[in-house]
């Protein structure tokens, strides 16, 4: 699903004092997106030394908010540019759970120096 037109179909034509109290919120499926990334996964996480540091997006979008599903906006923000890649927002986010991956890498570096 193209997520700003899909959030676009829903809202279209209401009056904005409509919307928060009939809006729906775009999401999709955790169970589907699990299966469709399983290989992904598997083989990405076969890859084992000390020096990776793995970064999961998935956490911050699916099974958090709404119980099997992962959201695609909030009510300030949309996470998505279309169907696959995020938006500025969504980079936004994954890129802080990068940093705090870099942080953590460099906190056991100087840890063990």
């Amino acid at each position: 699903t193209h997520v700003p037109k899909k959030i676009f179909e829903v809202i279209k034509g209401k009056d904005i004092s409509d919307i928060d109290a009939s809006f729906k919120p775009v999401t999709t499926s955790y169970e589907v997106y699990k299966e469709r990334s399983a290989s992904t996964f598997e083989i990405f996480d076969s890859i084992q030394s000390p020096n990776i540091h793995r970064v999961y997006p998935h956490t911050l979008f699916c099974d958090g908010k709404i119980k099997g599903r992962c959201v695609t906006h909030d009510i300030d923000d949309v996470f998505y540019a279309d169907d696959d890649h995020p938006s500025t927002k969504g980079a936004e986010m994954i890129a802080g759970l990068i940093m705090e991956q870099v942080e953590n890498a460099e906190a056991k570096i100087k840890k063990n120096y």
